[in-house]
């Protein structure tokens, strides 16, 4: 037993802890490096000051950020501190932020400045600011209504024998504000005698051209944005850099755009840089650049245009930023050298045909806010092997997926609501899919050709389906079709060979079947008889036409009756009285008259206030001798856990459940039920549980932390709309350099299941671990042992035994105050003890709070790999 006096230092230790923390976080003082330059931040009024550093006194051209990023933080930059640039006798161009408030004396004195902009927010400037720039043009823009402090002695000299001398400094000012800066034919005393005041500059209002740095633009004075033009440099050079401005007649001029086929056909281009100020890239503007191998789209660009990109037939890297939010169609189709890329949460629409025939195209990761997916998107992606579907598609539009020839597997989330015709046409490695219940029609040629598809799960709401949906699928060894169907299209199944279809009609009332639904057809199109297997309910044989002579709607087939199983009691024990159990679903039996192999789902109802019980929703499968057990067990009162100290200031986020499920992310790191978050955080809550038989009126949360603290209560209901318990599909996949060597007979397990499946790597490497569709690691372990509650996707990787890990400080990849630090531009990834994914990214600099312990961080740059335990002391 601890004493007190050990308590005391204990509880004093973490209140240093947190106060250190708080003061890290929340101070004024703090030095800080951005974008090359130092800055000195106050993170209580979040604003920054600049510095000198190196750069300040030797750079050329320097452009100062309009806002310091710092951990959650944008600090606006407001002021340039005295001998900022004092002495840099290289300085000839600098761009002022847009929130600057303050230039402090001797800031720019005995540099080389030809011409600076000063922004209508400044409102006071030092004493000889700008001393000895004898050639210095300055663009002032304060009107009639600014109100300023400026030294009567900042835009004067001194001579040798330290006297004040007028300068030569010109300073231009607005037309119609002779009077605000006291301009007078006589040499009367103003705060501006010191230089040269040159009233009335007017700029022309109508749109005019201008050449700079060799590029074409337009510019336009009534809001001072600049769009790039074609000229000889774009449409023939080999390297080009759209500058952020252009400086034209003594004001800045932002490059806002790239007019529509800029670029396009310059087979010689091989790198670009584009502006950071663009919005857009217009249609066609990369149109054909045939050698152009990389390209980075800045934060500030919103749209991606149709045909942008189209035809970059060498274009392997595209970098895509967050402020993103559409691309228009066939934006990067024929694109075949891309390999992969990875589009930002911002984007919610991706147009038509937008990465059709990337032929190259193995990885894409899609936004999590996505909707649709639009027809032929992927049409022809012949290397994409796997994609995640996000969880809010509901729509994926005709030929989406159509002759991607690798892809092996896809997990359909179950919002899903329409498949387009041939949205999976000629996917001739697919093996498995599962159709989301939600789906009502499958189109026509909807999986047509899939030759080595070898399951499909149909499950209770299908109603339609159409022409040849599963037409030449050589693989497909048997299928169930719902009882929930009631319209079948033509030539379903043509070219299935001895396909058994399972058919559960006892009356065909209302089901529309096309004369020629199990018929197969020829190369010519004329039907034939098939080899299906049609297996109808016992007693069903004159519903179906089997002894009839006549042609009917399934004598394309050989019908084939099947027996009624057997039918078994469910037996039901517990340790005590006082509840209740109802079997979920749309069935006609009772407890005492259960066909054998039926799948329930059964919910336990009792009083929770005083009993528990592991689960409340049971799933098996009906025997000869099916008992459920049930164990209650006494609710002890049990002192609540401590939680976590409230660090001062922040705002509680509290996440309530009436079920058992604790699993949700908030802004993306999977977090406990209680956290704490700076006001004015913007939280992304989404939730992860088995949508086949739990549902919840929303899956995501989005708000903005207040002051007062929050409580997000969910609400689960269980799902009552089907007739049997669900089984899942297991979909194994083995990287290069190993193999899967144990693994399930079937691809289709009941809920629950307990599966083992083991990994071995060929020799010289090493197993790394199992992957699930999200990239996360599942488990470290080989052979690994688990119990399959939903769809379940499995990659096993592998990685070179000597040359895979390095030291992290070698590459580049450090943890100081709070943020790792990724200088090589690694993909980083870090677990915790269990495996699971904390956080992703490929920043160079990324914030993480995360508590002290023992993690593993990864890294991954085309072939080479990084792994090393860190530890992490708070």
């Amino acid at each position: 037993m601890r004493n007190d006096s050990d308590k005391k230092e204990e509880k004093m230790k973490r209140i240093l802890t947190f106060l250190s923390l708080w003061c890290s976080i929340y101070s004024y003082g703090l030095e800080y490096e951005y974008s090359g330059l130092k800055f000195e931040l106050d993170t209580i009024n979040f604003t920054a000051e600049l510095l000198p550093n190196d750069l300040t006194k030797t750079g050329r051209s320097v452009k100062i950020p309009d806002e310091v990023v710092y951990m959650s933080f944008n600090l606006k930059v407001t002021k340039i501190t005295s001998d900022a640039f004092q002495n840099n006798s290289n300085l000839t161009t600098v761009i002022l932020p847009e929130y600057l408030e303050s230039i402090d004396a001797f800031s720019f004195s005995s540099c080389r400045l030809r011409e600076i902009t000063i922004p209508k927010t400044v409102t006071y400037i030092g004493e000889f600011a700008f001393l000895d720039n004898d050639k210095l043009d300055v663009y002032l823009n304060w009107d009639n209504s600014s109100i300023i402090n400026i030294s009567v002695y900042s835009f004067y000299f001194k001579n040798e024998k330290n006297f004040l001398i007028p300068s030569n400094i010109k300073l231009y000012i607005p037309a119609g504000t002779e009077r605000f800066y006291d301009y007078r034919e006589s040499l009367e005393v103003s705060r501006f005698m010191g230089g040269i005041i040159i009233p009335a500059l007017i700029i022309p209002s109508e749109i005019f051209t201008c050449e700079y740095i060799g590029l074409q633009f337009y510019l336009n004075p009534a809001d001072f944005t600049a769009e790039l033009l074609d000229n000889d440099l774009t449409l023939y050079g080999t390297r080009v850099e759209i500058p952020d401005n252009v400086i034209a007649r003594g004001k800045i001029f932002r490059v806002r755009k790239i007019s529509n086929s800029a670029f396009e056909n310059n087979s010689n281009l091989i790198l670009v840089t584009l502006s950071d100020y663009l919005k857009s890239v217009s249609s066609k503007a990369f149109y054909g650049c045939s050698a152009l191998k990389s390209i980075e789209i800045p934060r500030s660009v919103e749209v991606l245009e149709s045909d942008c990109f189209r035809s970059c037939s060498a274009l392997e890297t595209v970098t895509l930023n967050k402020g993103l939010k559409e691309i228009r169609s066939y934006a990067f189709s024929n694109c075949a050298s891309l390999k992969s890329i990875e589009i930002p949460n911002t984007v919610d629409i991706i147009g038509e045909y937008c990465f059709a025939n990337c032929f190259g195209l193995e990885t894409i990761l899609l936004p999590d806010g996505l909707n649709v997916i639009k027809s032929h998107v992927f049409d022809h992606c012949s290397s994409l092997k796997s994609i995640e579907i996000p969880h809010p598609v509901e729509v994926i539009e005709d030929f989406s997926f159509a002759a991607c020839s690798t892809l092996e597997a896809i997990i359909l989330p179950e919002g899903l609501k329409t498949i387009g015709n041939n949205a999976f046409a000629q996917c001739s490695s697919l093996k498995t899919i599962r159709i989301p219940r939600l789906i009502e029609v499958l189109e026509e040629q909807v999986f047509q050709y899939c030759s080595n598809l070898e399951t499909v799960i149909l499950q209770a709401g299908l109603k339609t389906i159409g022409t040849a949906a599963f037409g030449e699928c050589l693989s497909l060894k048997s299928i169930e079709i719902p009882l929930t169907v009631n319209s079948v299209a033509g030539f379903i199944f043509s070219g299935c060979d001895y396909l058994d279809v399972y058919l559960k009609w006892e009356y065909l009332y209302n089901v529309s079947i096309d004369e020629q639904a199990f018929y197969f057809e020829d190369k010519n199109g004329i039907p034939r008889l098939s080899t299906l297997k049609l297996h109808i309910p016992e007693g069903t044989e004159e519903v179906y036409g089997y002894d009839m002579e006549t042609v009917s709607r399934f004598k394309g087939s050989l019908l084939v009756p099947m027996p009624k199983p057997p039918c078994y009691i469910l037996q039901v024990k517990a340790n005590i009285s006082n509840y209740t159990y109802k079997i979920i679903g749309n069935h006609s039996y009772t407890e005492n008259n259960i066909p054998e192999g039926t799948e329930l789902i059964i919910q336990i109802e009792y009083d929770k206030t005083a009993y528990r019980l592991k689960n409340d929703i049971i799933y098996l499968k009906i025997t000869e001798n099916t008992v459920l057990t049930l164990n209650f067990e006494p609710v002890s009162v049990e002192p609540e856990p401590e939680l976590r100290p409230r660090p001062p200031g922040y705002t509680a986020l509290v996440i309530e459940t009436n079920c058992g499920i604790k699993t949700w992310t908030i802004n993306g790191i999977y977090k406990d039920n209680v956290n704490y978050f700076p006001p004015g955080t913007d939280i992304h809550v989404i939730l992860d549980y088995d949508k086949s038989y739990l549902r919840t009126d929303k899956d995501e949360y989005h708000f903005l932390l207040t002051e007062q603290d929050v409580t997000l209560q969910l609400i689960f209901d269980v799902v009552d709309n089907t007739k049997d318990a669900p089984r899942y599909l297991l979909s194994l996949h083995s990287a290069a350099h190993g193999e899967i060597v144990l693994k399930p007979d079937s691809q289709t397990l009941d809920s629950a299941s307990v599966v083992m499946v083991k990994a071995r790597p060929e020799i010289g490497y090493s197993f790394d671990g199992w992957l699930n569709q999200y990239g996360q690691v599942v488990s470290r372990d080989a052979a690994y042992t688990f119990r399959i509650i939903s769809d379940t996707y499995l990659t096993a990787r592998f990685i070179v035994q000597r040359n895979a890990v390095y030291d992290l400080i070698e590459a580049g990849i450090y943890y100081q105050n709070g943020t790792v630090y990724n200088l090589a531009g690694y993909s980083i990834c870090l677990y915790d003890t269990s495996g699971k994914l904390i956080i992703r990214f490929k920043e160079n600099e990324k914030q993480i709070n995360v508590p002290k312990g023992i993690y593993l961080i990864t890294g991954q740059k085309g072939k080479e790999t990084i792994r090393e335990k860190w530890s992490v002391m708070k």
